[in-house]
């Protein structure tokens, strides 16, 4: 019995080493699945952000030489229209370019640029860029800086993806005649930037998915 039980145990390590040993190829396989999946992503990023790249360069080119040659030839409101044209062709190119930062990121985390900008201009520059839009919808878009607030060290680039989401979102969900307020002031040591409106607003059982990428609302509430 006692040289049976020995037998019985060893076939059963034998099985568990087996077990074990297929366990870690298949653990081996899926990494290399992995590693290989992420660099066809890498390369997928890079691709498109250069094939994106190129055509939007072609449409920024020629618009730069008519802003250039033609400027005084044209009135207030196509000049008007061209420049936040421009404004917001160069936007787009600062976001393809960030897809191919994303290809060389290595740590995980997004590096943070901060150099000396100048508030009132980024939020002159914020509201030109949604004045169009928000005089089609018929909201009234409002901008005030207090005089204490001047040029802040910040990642400009950055700050200003946050704000014109929110502005979007903002214009996207407030009703005709309704209004937009950003603000921008100083609370201690802190820059405070706000964006107001008189949209429906988010309730109280969606806000703590506030933080959830591309998370879509209900229609008729705001776009988190």
């Amino acid at each position: 019995f006692g040289s049976y039980a020995t037998h019985r145990l060893r076939l059963r390590e034998i099985s568990l080493r087996w077990e074990l040993d297929q366990k870690g190829r298949q653990l081996q396989e899926s990494n290399e699945k992995l590693v290989e999946l992420d660099q066809v992503k890498t390369r997928f990023y890079a691709n498109i952000s250069h094939e994106l790249r190129t055509p939007l360069t072609l449409l920024l080119a020629p618009l730069e030489t008519l802003l250039a040659r033609r400027r005084s030839e044209l009135d207030g409101e196509t000049l008007g229209l061209l420049e936040t044209m421009h404004a917001n062709g160069l936007r787009l190119l600062k976001l393809i370019n960030d897809l191919l930062d994303l290809v060389r990121l290595e740590s995980g985390k997004m590096k943070v640029h901060a150099v000396e900008t100048d508030i009132k201009e980024l939020v002159r520059g914020l509201a030109s860029a949604c004045r169009v839009v928000a005089q089609e919808r018929r909201i009234a878009l409002n901008t005030q800086v207090a005089p204490e607030v001047g040029t802040v060290l910040i990642d400009a680039d950055k700050l200003e993806k946050i704000l014109l989401n929110l502005l979007f979102n903002a214009l996207k969900f407030t009703p005709p005649g309704g209004s937009i307020d950003l603000s921008a002031e100083i609370r201690g040591r802190e820059l405070a930037i706000e964006v107001r409106d008189t949209g429906p607003g988010i309730d109280d059982q969606t806000l703590p998915r506030v933080f959830e990428r591309f998370y879509q609302a209900e229609i008729g509430r705001a776009h988190v």
